[in-house]
């Protein structure tokens, strides 16, 4: 199954995207959700700049992944 990584936005949760997770599975997409830094699972993650954003975003989803941000 292909990887389609969803960042979230702020409030949003895992539980906010079934719909389109049960969907994108149907297509053959496994959906793998990401909390923005400082919500939920990443709530301890500090971004202070944009190149710190980058690089954590970049640790977090390989290069050439699919991605929607919400």
């Amino acid at each position: 199954m292909k990887k389609f990584y969803f960042i979230s936005g702020l409030g949003s949760t895992k539980e906010s995207i079934q719909d389109f997770e049960k969907e994108m599975n149907q297509f053959g997409y496994e959906v793998q959700f990401i909390d923005i830094p400082g919500q939920y699972s990443n709530r301890d993650v500090k971004i202070q700049s944009e190149q710190h954003l980058i690089e954590w975003l970049s640790g977090e989803i390989p290069v050439g992944s699919n991605v929607v941000a919400f």
